[in-house]
């Protein structure tokens, strides 16, 4: 799915699909040592949603 999305220009293509992918799993799954509360969870899957994406052109 990530790959697909590099193809398409919706994620990074700097780095493998493979690592984006680890990258994302780990980043999200340390949202369970979170406070639980929805703003820190939703920092943290905002920061892995902004790292995913492309860089601007410019």
């Amino acid at each position: 799915m990530i790959r697909a999305a590099a193809e398409a220009g919706h994620v990074r293509t700097d780095m493998p699909a493979a690592d984006l992918a680890t990258y994302s799993l780990h980043a999200l799954a340390a949202a369970a040592d979170l406070p639980a509360t929805r703003p820190a969870r939703t920092r943290l899957v905002e920061l892995t949603l902004a790292a995913l994406r492309p860089a601007r052109a410019g």
